[in-house]
């Protein structure tokens, strides 16, 4: 007995390839009786609303007996697809139709070139799309809304271009998508153009186009354009607000983004969910904690407080503030907290010293069979204090698919080195299949904190052989190995290297570098590094001075550099050697 199409192939195969279907289909369907019109048409109210495609295709049995003239059949089963994302399916389907000829009807046309777009079969799409006979603004709309939505952007401009060249006029649909590619693109230039083609055809008060155009101006970079578009939009909507608010966010007007919000509140529009969301991010950025907590109680108001993204900002802000009750009340108000809010509750009651808060958390999100995703690996990894927990939590990443993430691993490697096991950092630093700068200088901080100097100066010769560019944090860590290992011709060249890189003006590589020279002895180049390096009271290289000439046994230049650098002597501890 047929079970259907879809059993076959979710049985036997994840993603099994359209070529291999007609014979499943043939085999398992070709005995079955046809089915009437009558019949036919009372299932189709089950296929539009109700059920999976798996029990769509099991009730109307095998494509190859449906009648040729009912195209219909096929166009709701096509719609179905879309709805349920069953591509496969919609692709069988699309098969079907184009064998038995309706691919010259129009209307068929477009859906099949619809099913092709949101599937992703852009290649499909594109080859029917140079079949069609016939093309009409919805199949060039259709086309161009695919290639934008999968990120063709300059491909759909070229559509774009081939529409206007075939003599047909864009609408608003079609607007709005070209201004979505030229706002991905990031190319102002083109988007001015469509501005101008849409002020032409009429569509420059279409409020799908203004909200494009206010979108298209802040993502190009040119927010002053956008605030002057918007302010010429003679009906604003909630959209429209949330189109300039988002956009200067996006390029860093965090303050000018709270003036709108206000504004947009003055004059009588409500906020809703999307408005929040943008306004809390921007107040939680610039640590507005009474402009955040008005929001938090405007949502309340409007029955949208149990939003986790909502809290999620607002708990992000609580915990650099330090405000844990606050954290704590907030986030039992979320009845399905999610797992980014998770994360960021562990972060912040880590960094504020509240353990068992935070292993509390881990345990619930576990009892509760949640997954957590790559941030959320990082926050539990972060409040491990032994070796135990650590083997526990990397075992639970074994299982899932983040153990490929160089972010994850690193925070696995960070664990294992405080805890102190270097033999399992450094195994788990071989193991993992990508490495960034950030991989190469945990290894290294982590040997040259216990100690392993000479590994580290290894580590970072292999790092130097890779394509990645050390940062400021790299060759600090690898300057304080040479000191350990005083090593000055080594260190002389790593700070050649800081140079040419550009990174001597950083003060802890500074510190770094006159450390190194102190504690090998050339008092003579930390002399010249200390008076081009330091500034007028500059207390961390001050500090570093006077330890060296302690060190070197030179109390008289440390005591002159005491005298002449410092006014109030109680603001320096100097070290004895």
């Amino acid at each position: 007995m047929l079970r259907s199409i879809a059993h076959a192939s979710f049985s036997f195969c994840t993603n099994p390839p359209f070529c291999l279907l007609k014979p499943i289909v043939r085999t398992r369907c070709g005995n079955l009786p046809r089915f009437s019109l009558m019949k036919i048409h009372s299932f189709r109210g089950t296929i539009s609303n109700t059920g999976s495609m798996a029990d769509v295709l099991e009730i109307i049995g095998p494509l190859d007996n449906f009648l040729s003239s009912e195209a219909i059949i096929y166009v709701t089963l096509l719609r179905k697809c879309i709805r349920c994302k069953s591509f496969l399916m919609g692709r069988l389907a699309l098969a079907h139709l184009v064998k038995l000829g309706f691919k010259s009807e129009l209307f068929i046309s477009n859906i099949l070139l619809d099913v092709c777009s949101k599937a992703g079969f852009l290649d499909d799409g594109a080859k029917l799309f140079d079949e069609m006979p016939q093309r009409d603004i919805i199949s060039w709309c259709t086309i161009i809304s695919g290639y934008v939505s999968h990120g063709f952007d300059m491909e759909a401009y070229g559509l774009f271009k081939s529409m206007l060249e075939s003599g047909l006029m864009p609408n608003h649909f079609v607007m709005s998508s070209v201004l979505k590619a030229c706002s991905a693109a990031g190319i102002l230039e083109l988007g001015v153009l469509v501005h101008c083609l849409a002020t032409k055809c009429g569509l420059g008060f279409d409020r799908f186009v203004e909200v494009g155009l206010v979108s298209m101006y802040t993502k190009c970079g040119s927010l002053n354009d956008a605030v002057k578009l918007f302010y010429e939009i003679p009906v604003k909507t909630s959209i429209s607000w949330n189109a300039i608010v988002s956009g200067c966010i996006q390029n860093g007007y965090l303050i000018e983004a709270v003036q709108m919000c206000l504004e947009m509140c003055r004059i009588g529009f409500r906020m809703d969910l999307v408005t929040l969301r943008i306004v809390m991010s921007a107040g939680s950025a610039l640590e507005i904690f009474e402009f955040c907590k008005s929001l938090h109680v405007y949502s309340i108001k409007i029955g949208l407080d149990t939003d986790c993204f909502l809290i999620a900002e607002f708990v992000r802000l609580l915990a650099k503030l330090g405000e844990v009750v606050y954290m704590s009340e907030l986030s039992n108000m979320v009845k399905r907290p999610d797992m980014s809010l998770y994360a960021l509750l562990i972060s912040g009651y880590h960094v504020h010293g509240c353990r068992e808060e935070a292993v509390w958390l881990v345990k619930e999100l576990f009892v509760l069979g949640m997954k957590p995703k790559e941030g959320g690996w990082i926050s539990i990894l972060n409040i491990c204090a032994s070796m135990e927990e650590g083997m526990q939590i990397h075992a639970l990443i074994l299982k899932s698919s983040y153990l490929s993430s160089i972010s994850v691993g690193n925070a696995l490697i960070s664990m294992y080195i405080r805890c102190g096991e270097m033999i399992e950092a450094y195994e788990t630093f071989l193991k993992m299949e990508e490495y960034d700068a950030v991989t190469w200088t945990t290894i290294m901080t982590g040997l040259t904190h216990n100690l392993h100097y000479k590994e580290a100066l290894e580590t970072f010769q292999d790092f130097r052989k890779t394509e990645l560019q050390p940062d400021e944090h790299c060759v600090a860590t690898i300057i304080n190995a040479c000191t350990g290992l005083q090593d000055i011709d080594e260190g002389i060249q790593i700070h050649a290297l800081v140079v040419k890189q550009g990174l001597e003006f950083c003060s802890f590589v500074s510190a770094s570098i006159l450390h190194m020279y102190t504690k090998c002895g050339y008092i003579g180049s930390a002399e010249r590094l200390f008076s081009h390096a330091s500034s007028t009271c500059d207390l961390i290289l001050t500090n570093i001075m006077l330890a060296g000439y302690c060190w070197n046994s030179l109390p008289l230049m440390a005591f002159e550099l005491f005298k002449g650098d410092f006014q109030e002597p109680q603001i320096l501890q100097v070290l004895e050697p």
